[in-house]
C-alpha cells in the first residue's frame, strides 16, 4: 500500500469508531471521551508526525479535524469527480460514443421505434 492508502484506511477506522463513539446507528451516545486504539504502519505515523508538527496540532487533533472534514464531504461532489476524471479505453478511443450507444440500442429487442431513447 502507498501512503496516500494508508491514510485513507486510518481515515475509514476513525470513522467507524466515530460512529460508536457518536451512538449512531441505534447506540446511546457517549458521554465520556472515547479512546480508540488505531494500529498505523511505521510509515504513516511518520507521516502524521510530520504533517502534525509542520500544522502546529498533536496527532489526534490531525485526525480529529480530518475525519470532520472528511465526513462534511459531498458524496456526489466526490462521484462526480470521480467520473470527470475517467478516460476511455484505448479501444473507444476512435469510437464515437453516441453513434456506438445508438448502433447498439438499433439491434436492441428490447427498444423499438419511436421508444423514448
Amino acid at each position: 500500500m502507498n501512503r496516500v492508502q494508508h491514510f485513507y484506511s486510518l481515515l475509514i477506522a476513525a470513522y467507524a469508531l466515530f460512529i460508536r463513539a457518536t451512538g449512531q446507528f441505534g447506540n446511546k451516545p457517549s458521554l465520556a471521551p472515547f479512546f480508540p486504539h488505531i494500529y498505523l504502519q511505521n510509515d504513516l505515523y511518520d507521516n502524521l508526525k510530520v504533517h502534525a508538527r509542520t500544522v502546529g496540532i498533536s496527532i489526534s487533533e490531525l485526525i480529529r479535524r480530518t475525519l470532520e472534514r472528511d465526513i462534511q464531504k459531498d458524496p456526489t461532489a466526490d462521484a462526480t469527480a470521480f467520473f470527470k476524471r475517467l478516460k476511455p479505453l484505448k479501444s473507444f478511443n476512435n469510437i464515437d460514443a453516441q453513434d456506438h450507444v445508438q448502433a447498439i440500442r438499433s439491434k436492441s429487442r428490447v427498444l423499438k421505434k419511436g421508444d423514448a431513447q
